[in-house]
């Protein structure tokens, strides 16, 4: 009984910071702080930077981008 007692207080001062800290647009119930935008920007911003240094990928990308525009809009 009163090791329960001693677990719930532990729970309860663990959830209060983590509530005071969560982002806006993530759920109450949820243990993360923050979303998922929040979460996947540096893998975006990575992506972005590796992207920008190979030139060859930058342009295949570029180019086959209008090859399926164009396929698409004749569609």
């Amino acid at each position: 009984m009163i090791n329960q007692a001693k677990e719930k207080r532990g729970q309860e001062a663990f959830h209060t910071p983590v509530l005071d800290d969560k982002k806006k647009g993530v759920s109450k119930k949820s243990l993360c702080t923050l979303g998922f935008w929040d979460k996947s920007k540096p893998v975006r911003l990575h992506q972005f930077q590796a992207r920008i240094q190979d030139e060859f990928q930058l342009y295949a990308a570029f180019g086959l981008a209008i090859i399926m525009a164009q396929v698409i809009s004749a569609a």
